[in-house]
């Protein structure tokens, strides 16, 4: 009878590869004549089918799922009993469940789960940065677009001068052109174009003075205001606040709403279904 050591090493050589010559032809031969075997070598071969398809795909999808929803029982229920963490519900779980097999096979099985939970925290850790502030800030902003005024009456050179300014990238001069102009008279684009000029310009503060000082008194470019006033607020890390303008262009369901759709992809992310109400 062959030992139970070395069958289950020739049940590994076989199943990875490793069985060549006669002791291949053998072993096959064995398979044949050996219903015990068999089934053995059927149950590895499972398990490293599975392990392989699920454990890479499905498998990781779920423990993702399941530490976001620890993620967020944590932070509901902030006075409640501490939870078991992920390795020690694993735990749990392959004490109930997996009673019966080898030692050999736990032990297989045991390591393999280990390495998806390694791997589930690391694409964690990596889903976590990809929903990092500064990286949903980057993927949605970019500059608003502003034409050369045309048909404009005379006097407006300045204003002119810093929209030239402002789509050749020269942002800090673009601002200083725009104040001497806004210093002079009203005017409502040049007002929410300083706003853009700030943002551009990595001066978020300033922006969002401008952009709350424009919707006071014009309405014309509202919802663009109202967007990239909520990536302002983003970039200063005043998350509730640029809640609140993504929600107000969620719920504006006028046609020439085009920041509804990124709006609400926004208010999917993590962070923002953690905030408080």
């Amino acid at each position: 009878m062959m030992e139970d050591f070395n069958k289950e090493e020739l049940i590994e050589k076989y199943l990875l590869g490793q069985l060549h010559g006669e002791a291949l032809v053998n072993f096959k031969h064995r398979l044949v004549t050996d219903e015990a075997l068999k089934k053995e070598v059927a149950l590895e071969q499972a398990i490293l089918r599975n392990l392989k398809t699920v454990g890479k795909r499905q498998t990781l999808l779920q423990f993702e799922n399941f530490h976001q929803e620890l993620e967020q029982e944590t932070y509901t229920y902030q006075k409640a009993a501490p939870e078991l963490n992920i390795f020690q519900k694993l735990e749990k779980i392959l004490t109930e469940k997996l009673t019966g097999l080898t030692g050999r096979q736990y032990a297989f099985i045991a390591a393999s789960v280990v390495f998806i939970i390694a791997s589930t925290l690391t694409i964690n850790t990596i889903l976590t940065k990809q929903s990092s502030p500064e990286t949903i800030y980057q993927a949605y902003y970019e500059p608003y677009p502003i034409e050369t005024f045309r048909g404009e009456a005379t006097g407006t050179a300045l204003k002119t001068e810093a929209v030239v300014a402002y789509n050749r990238g020269d942002y800090s001069q673009s601002i200083r052109l725009f104040e001497q102009f806004l210093a002079k008279e009203k005017d409502e684009k040049s007002l929410f174009y300083l706003g853009n000029a700030y943002l551009a310009a990595e001066r978020p503060e300033d922006a969002i003075k401008t952009y709350l000082a424009y919707l006071q008194q014009y309405h014309q470019f509202e919802m663009d205001a109202k967007w990239y006033l909520s990536l302002s607020y983003m970039k200063v890390g005043q998350f509730i606040e640029a809640r609140n303008q993504l929600r107000e262009l969620t719920a504006n369901t006028n046609p020439d709403n085009i920041y509804r759709e990124k709006a609400e992809k926004i208010l999917s992310k993590q962070m923002f279904k953690k905030l408080p109400e």
